[in-house]
């Protein structure tokens, strides 16, 4: 590489061996380990809803309101 002068610009040398810590991934690593995770609840809890539905149990009585006062 030159100047505009035409005179050769130092570079710094590179380092020729990177440790293995420098090349891994590890926030890309950790980021798909905690999609697969969730992924995998997801996919998970969404089964066990529509088993439950498919066996026929009455899911809407869980949540009805009492009548304890009227």
């Amino acid at each position: 590489m030159t100047e505009q002068s035409g005179r050769p610009v130092e570079t710094a040398p590179r380092p020729r061996t990177v440790t293995l810590a420098e090349r891994f991934p590890i926030h890309r690593l950790t980021l798909l380990a905690v999609a697969v995770l969730v992924g995998f609840g997801v996919v998970t809890g969404s089964w066990k809803t529509i088993a439950q539905g498919a066996r026929g149990s009455s899911t809407g009585t869980r949540y009805r309101a009492s009548r304890c006062c009227s």
